[in-house]
């Protein structure tokens, strides 16, 4: 199930994606596989970010490390803290940003992870290129694609074609970045990836209004609409609003079920120490009352023999 999340994810079909994610968590939670959860909470975080709910995502990611950090797999606390930094980048919380992605590389390089490092790479451009510090954020994002060729890491080329473009953007040279933008449009299209194809569509209008070719940006930004608008509409927003609620609505019943059985528990266990004590109580009267017996035994003895010595 979450394998099969993050292929739909992949397409950009949210709406069964979130179906998958939390199919996959609620099996995982019943096994108790902390590190099975941990990927499957990871999935969430990821699944909402691309949805936009950036508090929700960061609340999964933040489940994720703090399994991981646990159980301490280098590569596994670099993906994490790559996820959070960039919730936090689209937060625009730049230095809390840099703080995790910084943590990022130095797990990535212990680990030997070259996937994650060039992904962080190309995170840290993009804080670089918000910060207006061009030169810096290009430099990271060249790091970065250097690495995707590399691996054939198809889905991080485009994404990084896609950032270089900003770069170039403000840097005014428009000229060169078209056809960076059209092979990363191209290989989009190859691995199915909706909401890349989408951002492609983005940058190229945004390029083409620059240049002066309004003609062609309009026709770019029409692509853009629809793409965004397959990714994003009413009924796909719906469907996930309602996934998230009865996943929520679900975990809330168990936690209840919980306290309950609990509670039940306790009740019982009250009862039976009640039981107990009225057993302790009625075994110490009694004792009592035999002492008591014993006694008046005794003292009635103590009587016929001193009326017998008389």
């Amino acid at each position: 199930y979450n394998i099969i999340a993050s292929t739909y994810m992949l397409q950009g079909n949210y709406a069964m994606a979130l179906d998958k994610a939390l199919l996959s968590i609620k099996l995982k939670e019943r096994s108790g596989n902390k590190k099975n959860l941990a990927s499957g909470y990871n999935n969430l975080g990821v699944i909402y970010y691309q949805l936009k709910n950036y508090p929700k995502s960061l609340e999964f990611h933040s489940a994720a490390l703090k399994l991981k950090l646990v159980a301490g797999k280098k590569r596994d606390i670099a993906t994490s803290y790559n996820n959070i930094g960039t919730v936090y980048y689209s937060q625009k919380n730049y230095e809390k940003a840099l703080e995790c992605f910084a943590n990022c590389v130095t797990y990535a390089q212990d680990a030997g992870d070259k996937n994650t490092l060039s992904s962080t790479y190309r995170n840290i451009g993009n804080v670089y290129n918000d910060l207006n510090k061009v030169k810096l954020a290009t430099s990271f994002y060249e790091r970065s694609l250097k690495i995707k060729i590399e691996t054939g890491d198809k889905r991080g080329e485009v994404s990084c074609y896609i950032n270089m473009s900003q770069s170039l953007q403000k840097e005014k040279n428009h000229v060169n970045n078209k056809n960076p933008l059209l092979i990363a449009l191209n290989s989009a299209f190859e691995i199915n990836a909706k909401d890349l194809v989408t951002a492609c569509y983005q940058s190229l209008s945004l390029n083409d209004a620059a240049m002066g070719d309004h003609k062609s940006a309009y026709a770019y930004c029409k692509l853009y609409k629809s793409y965004n608008d397959s990714l994003f509409n009413n009924e796909n927003a719906k469907k996930t609003a309602q996934l998230s609620t009865q996943y929520e609505s679900e975990k809330k019943d168990n936690e209840i079920k919980l306290l309950t059985k609990d509670k039940e528990k306790q009740a019982a266990s009250s009862e039976s120490e009640s039981k107990k004590q009225n057993i302790i109580i009625w075994s110490v009267v009694g004792g009592l009352i035999l002492v008591l017996l014993f006694s008046g035994f005794m003292y009635s003895r103590w009587r016929l023999t001193q009326k017998q010595k008389i």
